[in-house]
């Protein structure tokens, strides 16, 4: 049975990531696997539209993140 991951947690993971962290890194951090982790990203990448191919430009994603959606 999947147990859910709280929403500060998604937050987090959405943080380390941004600052560089990689998946395996971030999973042993948090005591979740690798999938989740992905998951994680991708839900967050979708909800605020990053599109596929933009998956490997970090800094651009953090760009439309802070430029769209913090006033």
């Amino acid at each position: 049975m999947k147990i859910p991951i709280h929403e500060h947690i998604k937050s987090a993971i959405i943080d380390a990531w941004l600052m560089g962290k990689t998946r395996d890194n971030i999973a042993s951090e948090f005591n979740i696997s690798t999938g989740s982790v992905s998951n994680i990203i991708e839900q967050w990448q979708h909800r605020i539209g990053v599109f596929e191919n933009l998956h490997t430009n970090k800094r651009y994603t953090i760009f439309c993140y802070l430029y769209f959606l913090i006033p």
